[in-house]
């Protein structure tokens, strides 16, 4: 399966790594380049811009830690949201992940709602993606 990753930090990095462990293809993109340098060494494809991404990927995933880090993304002539029409609904699967406060998150708890947590070496090991937690 060809995989795009959007967001290359730490959880980034660590879920392109196991990817492309697992036999996945997997292009890669960040507002910053160079950190998509040690994982383009280890095989991995890098796209110019977000909609160069998605139109290489049939699953999209964007690991991102803010508000600007998500505009850069999706906004744009060249974000995920100008690739939506065809590369999202025609054939790709799009998850979305991004870090949030602890205040904001404490919010959602004491509110009942549930909220997923992920953990780099989780995603490094392969042993867990994501775990739900009140």
């Amino acid at each position: 399966m060809q995989i795009g990753i959007a967001g290359i930090g730490k959880m980034g990095a660590a879920i392109a790594q196991r990817v492309m462990e697992v036999g996945h293809t997997i292009t890669v993109w960040n507002r910053s380049p160079e950190k998509t340098k040690p994982i383009a060494a280890a095989g991995a494809a890098v796209a110019a811009t977000p909609a160069e991404l998605a139109s290489k990927s049939e699953a999209i995933i964007t690991s991102l830690t803010d508000a600007a880090a998500i505009d850069a993304v999706y906004g744009g002539a060249s974000g995920l949201l100008a690739a939506a029409l065809c590369a999202i609904q025609c054939r790709s699967t799009l998850v979305v992940m991004y870090s949030i406060s602890a205040n904001i998150t404490s919010r959602s708890s004491d509110s009942g709602q549930r909220r997923v947590s992920n953990t780099t070496s989780g995603a490094s090991a392969g042993t867990v993606v994501a775990r739900s937690s009140r």
